[in-house]
């Protein structure tokens, strides 16, 4: 699992997003959509339109980073304060950790994955 320090800024683009972007046209978003500077260490979550794919792209040791996930059975969940057409939402990394896990983070309920 990932970890993260302690402070850490996470913003949530709650509009649905183009997975086949990458590195440029998320980066080229955070800075023209969200209006942020994509190089200041923060993660930008990105979700495709059905919710079951994510992207987190951060900056790191001078370099951009990219983690995707898909899932197999379910969506992921927003937190109530990020609903679709509120733009950027600021997370912590408990909610960020709760999304990743398969729970809701407004709930705190376990959501069904997918296991082989």
């Amino acid at each position: 699992m990932l970890s993260f320090h302690a402070g850490l800024k996470i913003y949530l683009y709650s509009e649905p997003t183009d997975m086949r972007k990458s590195f440029n046209g998320l980066s080229s978003m955070v800075k023209h959509a969200l209006g942020r500077n994509v190089l200041d260490g923060s993660l930008f979550l990105f979700f495709n339109k059905n919710r079951n794919r994510l992207k987190v792209l951060f900056w790191h040791e001078g370099g951009f980073c990219l983690f995707c996930k898909r899932l197999e059975k379910g969506r992921f969940r927003f937190p109530e304060k990020a609903q679709i057409g509120t733009g950027e939402v600021a997370l912590d990394d408990v909610e960020l950790h709760l999304i990743l896990s398969g729970f809701d983070p407004s709930f705190r309920k376990k959501l069904p994955r997918y296991t082989p």
